[in-house]
């Protein structure tokens, strides 16, 4: 009968390393997953300011091709 709250207090005690250890993996997971959504936004504006920058070449390239028709 003496040894039922040592029982007890051995899952307790695991129960809470276990509990620390998973919250510490979601925190992890976290802030792995706000990292891969700031490098996708970066990655997205770049796109865009090369989608811009293609256009606007191509623009400048066809005002000289009119230009040298001219």
């Amino acid at each position: 009968m003496d040894r039922l709250p040592l029982i007890i207090s051995g899952f307790a005690g695991a129960a809470g390393r276990l509990g620390g250890a998973a919250s510490q993996i979601l925190q992890d997971r976290l802030e792995l997953l706000a990292l891969e959504v700031r490098e996708a936004k970066i990655r997205f504006i770049q796109a865009l300011l090369l989608a811009c920058m293609g256009t606007d070449l191509l623009m400048f390239g066809l005002l000289l091709l009119f230009v040298a028709g001219i």
